[in-house]
């Protein structure tokens, strides 16, 4: 019987395999990689890059912005739009190309508008990859054609993936399947758009060094999940496999938001009977299907007046087995005044007088 349980505890540990030589499945509202193969290796990441390319492009750039194509534009290798030196688009018309064409010509116009030369270009990007905790990654061009100095991991591209997609122009970009831009329709080239339940992009890429790179997020059942293959032959079989997989008996369990009212406390005294309060905190927990989390409040029965909007006023407090794994404060969401009585006694009188 023991020898079955072991079996069955390895089975259950292998029921999620890929064919890549690095990979990992992430669910950003907890942090959690439910799935890690090599993830931490540095490796080529081909036309995945232009992820953070678009991201620092829409933080720094207007998206109404003209953007005049450099002559250079014309000799950089790789798939293209055939730009024109001194030809004029918007930075929103060359994102589409970048992401959905994945143009190489596109980036490099990008780049140049932003900073003027590609290495400046880098430098940012390098930058805002230290901000998101990419700690195994370093660019040194905004398309990914191959470099010496230019690498990541696929721990590293699920954390820039999930931070890309919290932009919401990044995020409509990438989901779009087709687009009339620049006279021409725009098709992305992310396959699994058309075949995948739930699938809202990203981006793929492919050099002869570095293999094919995909990575992708599927949202289903209010969660989302982020994969990212490098260099997988099998990467979009891959895909739609971990996401069956990653989905299956799991959920997201969210503590009550920041601002949201928990609960309330009577207010003595007071120009209101009731004063709520809400947290200054938030989390998440990846849990499997029948895990349970609990909540209590901690709070005083009631206060007086006065109450200041903002002040402590007790603490929300969440278990998992009996155990405590999360507590955030609560403060008051509005103040309440001091309500004096119209009609005074002969005791409040007296109080009213040496109290002044």
């Amino acid at each position: 019987m023991a020898a079955a349980i072991l079996l069955s505890l390895a089975f259950s540990a292998l029921a999620f395999d890929d064919g890549a030589r690095s990979s990992a499945l992430y669910e950003p509202e907890s942090g959690t990689f439910i799935y890690e193969n090599n993830a931490d290796d540095r490796r080529l990441i081909a036309s995945t890059t232009k992820i953070m390319t678009a991201l620092v492009i829409i933080e720094n750039c207007g998206l109404d912005e003209v953007v005049t194509v450099p002559k250079a534009c014309e000799s950089v290798p790789g798939t293209s739009l055939y730009l024109r030196g001194g030809s004029k688009y918007t930075v929103m018309e060359l994102l589409y190309g970048l992401l959905l064409e994945s143009a190489n010509d596109a980036a490099y116009a990008l780049a140049v508008h932003c900073s003027g030369t590609i290495g400046s270009f880098a430098w940012l990007m390098n930058k805002r990859a230290e901000a998101i905790g990419m700690t195994n990654t370093h660019f040194e061009n905004p398309h990914g054609l191959d470099g010496a100095e230019h690498y990541s991991t696929a721990h590293d591209m699920a954390l820039l993936a999930a931070e890309a997609l919290k932009n919401p122009t990044f995020s409509l970009i990438v989901s779009t399947k087709t687009a009339k831009v620049m006279g021409r329709t725009f098709s992305n080239h992310n396959k699994l758009l058309w075949s995948v339940d739930g699938l809202i992009g990203v981006k793929n890429g492919y050099t002869q060094a570095a293999g094919r790179t995909l990575v992708t997020a599927c949202k289903r059942n209010g969660m989302t999940l982020i994969y990212v293959t490098l260099s997988d032959a099998d990467d979009y079989n891959d895909h739609a496999a971990a996401y069956d997989w990653g989905f299956e008996g799991r959920k997201v369990f969210r503590t009550a938001a920041v601002g949201e009212p928990c609960a309330a406390i009577q207010v003595v005294s007071g120009d209101k009977s009731h004063v709520r309060v809400v947290p200054t905190s938030q989390t998440a927990f990846l849990l499997d299907e029948d895990e349970e989390i609990t909540q209590e409040i901690y709070l005083p029965n009631f206060v007086y007046a006065p109450v200041a909007a903002g002040d402590y006023a007790g603490m929300i407090v969440y278990e998992k087995d009996g155990a405590e794994i999360y507590r955030a404060d609560l403060v008051y969401e509005t103040g309440a005044k001091v309500l004096w009585p119209t009609r005074q006694g002969i005791f409040d009188k007296i109080f009213g007088y040496f109290s002044r």
